[in-house]
């Protein structure tokens, strides 16, 4: 979900070119892999490494558009049922004929490893390796490096458990952030001058990457890099505070509670609520609550959505 297409066999050199670097340098072919799937494995002493009964791809959504609880909520989970199901059913006609002793000696077809299930076909996502566990402190916005783009990309690869990390925001606390809910805001014209003008930066280009421009409802506005094409900021929803060993799991808040709970308030000190001006959906930014008005044959509709 942070873009590793495999075409970078080095685990280090490929976490540095996801981590280090901005989409907005990598062309857009070149972004992501066009599948993803799942594996049904057969238990055995090494983790992940025992006969393939069933496994399923599909088409991998584009990156930045969804957060990884979705995937796992939508194309992910069918993947899995899919294939175990079809796991099940293939060790059961399998051994039902065979004896205790031979059961647990019978193994799968060559070709149930090698084709998925629904397309009949090898992976389609491109070489895979063995990739390390990216940890939370690696998973986080570098603003001098990245784009509005790219921080909502690392926010929704990192949803929901533990959350992208962000560094301390202020000198006064040590404590780290776990932030949730990315939302681009595209045009930097559409940004009130007053917002950073009265933090003391007369031009938006002024204002320092990673800086906090403004409140809304809670979520805070994160001034971004700008490079060609790049949006305005981000919109970072919400976050949470690091759990204390032996504690349960902190809460997830909202963005501009948590800065204050954790000790980084001073950087709201000065900060403007920014308010939603329309309940009409405008596109580019972030609303938490909007709506879309539908008029058909005379008649009138209007649906409310939330979003966090």
């Amino acid at each position: 979900m942070l873009g590793d297409t495999g075409a970078i066999p080095d685990c280090t050199l490929a976490s540095a070119s996801l981590l280090l670097t901005s989409q907005a340098d990598i062309p857009v072919h070149a972004r992501q892999r066009s599948h993803w799937g799942c594996i049904v494995f057969q238990a055995n002493e090494h983790l992940d490494n025992g006969a393939i009964w069933a496994w399923e791809q599909y088409p991998f959504p584009t990156v930045g558009t969804t957060t990884k609880a979705e995937l796992y909520q939508s194309q992910h989970s069918n993947a899995a049922l899919y294939a175990l199901t079809n796991a099940l059913v293939r060790v059961y006609e399998t051994v039902h004929h065979l004896s205790p002793s031979e059961r647990v000696k019978a193994s799968p077809e060559p070709s149930w490893q090698k084709l998925s299930l629904t397309l009949q076909s090898k992976f389609l996502g491109g070489p895979t390796y063995d990739r390390p566990l990216i940890t939370a402190k690696a998973r986080q916005p570098i603003w001098d490096i990245h784009t509005a783009e790219d921080v909502r990309l690392i926010i929704f690869a990192s949803d929901s458990q533990p959350g992208a990390q962000l560094a301390p925001l202020t000198t006064d606390s040590k404590t780290c952030l776990f932030a949730y809910g990315a939302h681009v805001h595209v045009s930097v014209e559409s940004v009130p001058r007053t917002l950073y003008t009265s933090l003391g930066y007369g031009e938006y280009d002024a204002i320092p990457n990673g800086t906090i421009i403004a409140t809304r409802s809670g979520a805070v506005f994160v001034k971004t890099k700008q490079v060609d094409g790049a949006s305005a900021g981000v919109w970072i929803t919400h976050g949470r505070i690091p759990k204390k060993t032996g504690s349960p799991l902190e809460p997830k808040i909202t963005m501009a509670d948590a800065i204050r709970v954790c000790g980084h308030g001073k950087v709201l000190e000065a900060v403007q609520e920014w308010y939603q001006d329309t309940w009409e959906e405008r596109t580019g930014t972030w609303q938490e609550v909007y709506i879309k008005t539908i008029v058909n044959d005379g008649g009138l509709a209007q649906c409310v959505y939330w979003r966090f």
